[in-house]
């Protein structure tokens, strides 16, 4: 069950102190299986600020924006969605991108707008096209879970894409695929189909055989990349696995629409999870933690009954969180 933190800032401060207890002590949103919500109530933009220096949230509600910064995906603060409250009703009838909820309406309404924000937009039909596995954990299982999901198709053909520090395919060690893809070459599209090979009944592209290939790759590269993949119209579904030291930009977890994060539950790998959440934080990344699902595979080789069975409940409950 994913866990998510709402924050309210409103001028007027009883609205706040009720929403909040509402939704802590008797919302409908206790109900419902796939998250767990908990608010917060801010007097003042200025004590929201001093929030997150120690902590995080999910979402805010303020009728204050000041501080909020206009972006493609509507107001942000910190990395953090905002949903301004209003008092005109009419002002809540915009578009999704600049969202707005009307105070003095049924509660039920408000709590079903933060619902449907707080949950990511992943598609129910595969339930995603592209999806990356990604840990700062080692020997978590991530590139077996990750050929796993590639291999449980239902009923779609998709393609694996290692990213690592180092592939695993034998006697490969380099590929030309990232160089010609920022150097921005035609010739990309002929290369990735030259490279694509069937590895025990699965597709699948080695984009790199070392970690300094994809340390020059940042964000726009991959966003080319990726849509030069489904140019090919081959597949409908790409899982990239990416190695845990082989991102220079963070950032381009941001650019998949699901991130699976193989963790595992001893105190040094907890400490290390904790930490990686903290830089997301500081860089401004909060948007792609809510895109995490946190997983812990079998210890199991990709094609054995265990991992896939693993992988196919991992996506059946990814997709009725969807």
């Amino acid at each position: 069950m994913k866990e998510y933190t709402v924050g309210i800032c409103d001028s007027e401060i009883r609205f706040a102190s009720d929403l909040m207890d509402h939704i802590n002590y008797g919302s409908n949103m206790k109900a419902d299986a796939s998250m767990s919500v908990k608010a917060v109530a801010f007097s003042s933009m200025q004590a929201v600020h001093d929030y997150l220096s120690v902590s995080d949230l999910d979402l805010l509600l303020t009728d204050d924006m000041s501080g909020c910064e206009f972006t493609d995906e509507g107001y942000q603060i910190m990395g953090i969605t905002v949903i301004r409250l209003t008092e005109n009703r009419y002002d809540s009838d915009n578009s999704p991108s600049l969202p707005e909820i009307y105070k003095y309406q049924n509660v039920s309404v408000i709590e079903e707008k933060i619902r449907h924000s707080l949950k990511p937009a992943i598609s129910t039909v595969l339930p995603y096209r592209s999806a990356c596995v990604y840990s700062p954990l080692g020997r978590c299982g991530k590139t077996n879970f990750a050929k796993a999901l590639t291999a449980v198709s239902e009923n779609s053909r998709k393609l694996y894409v290692g990213m690592e520090e180092f592939s695993d395919a034998e006697g490969f060690c380099s590929s030309d695929i990232l160089y010609l893809l920022v150097t921005d070459s035609e010739n990309i599209r002929e290369e990735m189909l030259r490279r694509i090979i069937s590895d025990s009944g699965i597709s699948v592209l080695y984009a790199s055989g070392a970690y300094l290939d994809i340390r020059s790759v940042f964000r726009s590269d991959m966003e080319r990349f990726l849509s030069a993949i489904m140019s090919l119209e081959m597949y409908n579904g790409y899982i990239f696995d990416f190695g845990s030291a082989v991102l220079e930009d963070m950032s381009i977890l941001d650019i998949y629409e699901v991130i699976y994060m193989p963790i595992l539950k001893d105190a040094v790998s907890k400490r290390k999870i904790e930490n990686f959440y903290k830089v997301l934080k500081v860089q401004g990344l909060r948007r792609i933690r809510r895109k995490i699902v946190e997983v812990e595979p079998p210890d199991a080789e990709w094609f054995s009954p265990a991992m896939k069975g693993y992988a196919e409940e991992v996506m059946r409950n990814v997709r009725r969180a969807g």
